[in-house]
């Protein structure tokens, strides 16, 4: 599970700085909260995962719970770059993607507290 958090991070990240280049290229910096986002919850966020579950949880196979954190994060990552890319670039008004970025940052949230869950529940590996 830590090399799928990885995975996605390095292609979040790839995606980030290749939209912060575009963004100084142009000196058009309107997608800055895209670009925050991308790098923070995309890139940084799954490489903590992968440390917590790595270092600290020694997780070997992952259980449901994890997939299901998994696929919250991912799912709200992913709404919210796509969300505010097309928010912060003009092509949808905010009052239609409010709900979707809401439901995506409650994903994100929950994918979150669902680790901090699963963390707090396993017994530390002796």
């Amino acid at each position: 599970m830590d090399r799928k958090y990885i995975i996605i991070a390095f292609i979040y990240g790839i995606l980030g700085i290749a939209l912060g280049m575009w963004m100084a290229a142009t000196a058009n910096h309107r997608q800055l909260p895209t670009h925050t986002h991308m790098m923070l919850l995309g890139f940084t966020v799954p490489i903590l995962y992968a440390a917590i579950l790595k270092v600290w949880m020694k997780i070997t196979e992952p259980t449901k719970g994890l997939w299901i954190q998994f696929a919250l994060h991912q799912t709200g990552t992913l709404g919210l770059s796509i969300g505010l890319y097309l928010l912060y670039g003009g092509f949808a008004k905010r009052e239609g993607l409010d709900p979707f970025l809401g439901v995506s940052s409650l994903a994100a949230f929950a994918g979150f507290v669902l680790l901090f869950l699963l963390f707090l529940k396993r017994k530390s590996p002796a």
